[in-house]
């Protein structure tokens, strides 16, 4: 009987933890987009009408991947089933930017294609439900100093 509880607790759990997974992957992420894990990485996208930002980190959320050396596109559709393709391309740090002519709609789906110089592998992120966001701090190119190297040292108050 023991053994019997057991199995129902742990397929209970079996069944359980994808919708927990699920749950925390509509989390907002610190430049104000969505974030989606993906393998090792965590990708936040920050998405305008005619821009995208993406940004890359581990898994934990804490450390920055550098993108210098990947690629990613994104495949942008909304319900008019039209279509267009943004090709991101590392920036500075942990930053891949792209334009295009396209509206972010809460119709809008962004599908993502990240490769990153530090693996072989190809990661896809589906980010839906979009509004177009405006950053909390607009990223520019004086924020180059994120190398890896510093990443741990860096302070968490940038109020550039």
């Amino acid at each position: 009987m023991r053994y019997v509880f057991s199995v129902l607790v742990l397929s209970g759990l079996l069944l359980a933890l994808p919708n927990l997974a699920v749950s925390g992957s509509d989390q907002t992420g610190i430049h104000g987009g969505q974030v989606r894990a993906v393998g090792p990485y965590h990708l936040e996208l920050v998405a305008k009408d005619g821009e995208l930002q993406l940004y890359v980190t581990d898994q934990n959320n804490r450390n920055k991947i550098q993108t210098k050396g990947g690629s990613a596109r994104a495949n942008i559709s909304n319900n008019d089933e039209n279509q267009v393709r943004v090709d991101l391309e590392p920036v500075f740090g942990n930053l891949m930017r792209g334009s295009g002519d396209f509206k972010i709609t809460p119709e809008t789906t962004v599908s993502v294609l990240v490769a990153t110089s530090l693996e072989k592998d190809t990661h896809v992120a589906r980010f839906d439900s979009l509004t177009s966001q405006n950053t909390p701090a607009e990223a520019t190119d004086n924020d180059d100093d994120h190398d890896e190297d510093t990443h741990e040292s860096e302070s968490s108050d940038d109020d550039d």
